[in-house]
């Protein structure tokens, strides 16, 4: 599963899609507007040591 995937689902970004080839508009979300605060970390990205 994708970042900007994960990060819409989670509440914390909103994606507008345009149409005729334009690209989607990415509005970032105000953290306090999210009642979903226990986030999961996911399997992808960098290791932690």
């Amino acid at each position: 599963m994708n970042t900007l995937r994960e990060l819409q689902y989670a509440g914390l970004v909103e994606i507008q899609k345009q149409g005729c080839g334009k690209p989607n508009r990415i509005f970032p979300k105000s953290y306090e507007a999210v009642p979903n605060t226990d986030f999961k970390k996911s399997g992808s990205g960098t290791p932690e040591d």
